[in-house]
């Protein structure tokens, strides 16, 4: 007449015993990540010595606009035509966001898909094509997916 008790006891155990564990172990989980927190903190109040910024504010790198553009006369430029269902834009990105260019370089990301007088303008036809504009607004080079040396090179030269 029992039986069935002492199985209910030990699922309900059982239960009960799987809980606990799932409980420990997320508040153990809880304490080491904020340990981690706080030991990348400095607590006396000096600043770090590395700054680490957004990849959002990298300051060579920033989205087109015709305003920009124009702040922008009398200086070296690459536009890049950038395209967010192409794969190889999404890899030149990484790699120009990673870069450390020359002061006062700047990349411009062109949106391939909406910038289609630009694109005519400099003879683009496909995405991720960078056009070096000089200090005159003209094209000096127009390459597709060009190496990161070749972009250092362009703003470096006299």
């Amino acid at each position: 007449m029992l039986k069935g008790v002492g199985k209910s006891f030990d699922l309900a155990w059982r239960t009960n015993e799987n809980t606990f564990m799932k409980k420990v172990l997320l508040s153990l989980s809880f304490f080491a990540l904020f340990g981690v927190f706080v030991s990348g903190c400095e607590m006396d109040g000096s600043s770090s010595e590395q700054i680490v910024q957004p990849v959002e504010s990298v300051a060579h790198y920033t989205d087109y606009s015709a305003e920009k553009f124009e702040m922008l006369e009398g200086k070296k430029a690459v536009l890049f035509f950038y395209a967010t269902w192409c794969s190889t834009c999404r890899k030149w990105e990484k790699q120009v966001r990673a870069e450390i260019f020359p002061e006062g370089a700047m990349v411009l990301k062109v949106d391939y898909d909406v910038e289609d007088e630009l694109k005519a303008k400099y003879g683009v036809n496909k995405q991720s094509t960078a056009v070096f504009v000089n200090e005159y607004g003209e094209a000096e080079k127009v390459l597709a997916d060009p190496s990161m040396d070749v972009v250092h090179d362009f703003f470096m030269a006299e």
